[in-house]
């Protein structure tokens, strides 16, 4: 892009300049942002945090996939900055990077101080991780110019670029203590929220914390409700957790074609650049058909009539673009076993049913290994909250071998809560109703003790082994 090119898309991106320069109402643009009437329009007000402590001086990079509300999260930030007192509409600098080239990048921000001044400023580049060699770029940028003492934001769907994002921004380049922000679909205690399915929403307990007593006291309060918790999980596993998904259920009973599409376009983009949506609907069948055993790449490849190689760049950009995540076995201590293999999971449940909106011949996703992903991404975030970048890093959760074909889906993993390290406590996906204690072996066996989360079943009286409804867990986690 030619200079004058930056500064023309630059002042068309940031209409609040000119209100501010002529005493004008700098927060009237946001009658007419496309991107806060499209979150304003589905009804459901999902405002996560992950960017409430921006301040001047720090940067921060927020992860995540498409169509989980970056774009919304960004312009909302600028819209809250706009209208407060400090540091002024004229201070604010906005843009979107697709299709910039890093000369591009580094020029945006040479003539967006000329435009906006001196600061400190707030610059918000959503979508940075389409432009190849942006972290050298920054990095450069925060050593050597005014960018250091600004407050920059950064958003991305990408994790393709996190070793060199970690490696140029890291100590004294950020300014903060955790700048490396994930942004995931909806949790169920989220879900709740916006549903208002009138239950009540416990207090949080961290994950080595869920037969503390602090847990039993809310399992308790939730037990009356374990039939609206049961209705109300099977509904989270049926629509996920993107906000447009929960707000096309809400309005309309069910996930929109026009979303549904919107996720197949993104898969199809991102992970199958080169083949028909059909090898996309294909893929998330035989990921789902595999969701709670190790993951047999040979086989899955062969399964789907595709080299190894080219199944191992699926998966690689599944988690790269945050459409799923791993859980590698764990060994005794928690740490990731070397040369074995990793289950996968999807990010949310509405992924294992979009081929099934797209094709009803295809089969409908199983209610066992739905309820299994979904408590996987509920621990993982869970833990990552706790210490930030084990999810981005794989290292969030685990599985355990206890046997001869025998696992524990979710070993215990060292964490360190309020400085004191501690263990996650044990977790097993059983989806049963009756006759547990069989169940629970495994965990019994394999630590001792720990959660068997169950389809409908309460019973905390046994010293070793809890068996709490699934739906209890993800609201005690998250």
């Amino acid at each position: 892009m030619r200079d004058d090119e930056i500064r023309r898309y630059l002042r068309e991106r940031n209409p609040w300049w000119r209100a501010a320069a002529s005493g004008g109402d700098v927060t009237a643009w946001i009658q007419h942002d496309p991107t806060l009437n499209a979150a304003a329009a589905t009804g459901i007000d999902h405002r996560p945090d992950v960017l409430a402590d921006v301040a001047a001086g720090g940067l921060w990079v927020v992860r995540g996939p498409r169509r989980v509300g970056k774009s919304v999260a960004a312009k909302r930030l600028v819209a809250g900055l706009c209208a407060g007192p400090e540091p002024g509409a004229a201070s604010v600098v906005y843009a979107a990077a697709d299709g910039f080239r890093v000369q591009d990048l580094r020029r945006l921000f040479t003539i967006g101080r000329e435009l906006a001044g001196a600061g400190p400023l707030h610059w918000i580049i959503d979508e940075v991780s389409s432009v190849v060699g942006w972290p050298a770029a920054i990095k450069e940028l925060r050593d050597n110019t005014p960018l250091a003492h600004d407050a920059v934001v950064l958003t991305g769907s990408s994790a393709d670029d996190l070793a060199d994002a970690r490696s140029a921004l890291g100590p004294g380049c950020t300014g903060t203590a955790h700048p490396f922000r994930v942004l995931l679909p909806m949790t169920f205690r989220e879900y709740l929220q916006a549903s208002k399915a009138g239950v009540p929403l416990p207090e949080q307990v961290t994950p080595d914390a869920l037969r503390s007593a602090a847990a039993a006291s809310a399992i308790a309060e939730l037990a009356p409700f374990v039939d609206d918790l049961d209705l109300a999980w099977q509904q989270f596993n049926d629509i996920g957790g993107f906000p447009r998904a929960v707000a096309d259920h809400l309005a309309h009973g069910d996930v929109s074609d026009a979303f549904a599409f919107d996720l197949l376009s993104w898969l199809a983009g991102d992970v199958e650049r080169d083949g028909p949506v059909e090898s996309i609907l294909e893929l998330l069948v035989e990921l789902h058909r595999r969701t709670g055993s190790p993951l047999n790449q040979a086989q899955t490849a062969e399964a789907l009539h595709i080299s190894r190689d080219r199944f191992r760049v699926r998966c690689h950009r599944m988690i790269s673009t945050f459409a799923a995540h791993w859980c590698p076995q764990g060994d005794e201590h928690g740490a990731a076993v070397p040369g074995s293999q990793s289950k996968l999971y999807l990010i949310d449940p509405l992924l294992a049913r979009l081929p099934t909106l797209r094709d009803p011949a295809l089969p409908a996703p199983d209610a066992t290994r739905l309820t299994e992903s979904s408590l996987a991404r509920e621990l993982a975030q869970a833990i990552d909250r706790v210490h930030p970048d084990r999810f981005v890093e794989g290292r969030a959760i685990r599985y355990s071998r206890a046997g001869a074909g025998v696992e524990v889906d979710f070993a215990p993993v060292p964490i360190a809560v309020a400085g004191v390290r501690s263990r996650t406590v044990a977790v097993e996906s059983k989806w049963v109703s009756r006759q547990w204690r069989g169940e629970a072996l495994a965990v019994r066996r394999r630590f001792g003790g720990g959660v068997l989360a169950t389809k409908d079943l309460v019973d905390i009286d046994d010293p070793e082994v809890w068996a709490v409804p699934a739906p209890m867990v993800a609201l005690l986690l998250n």
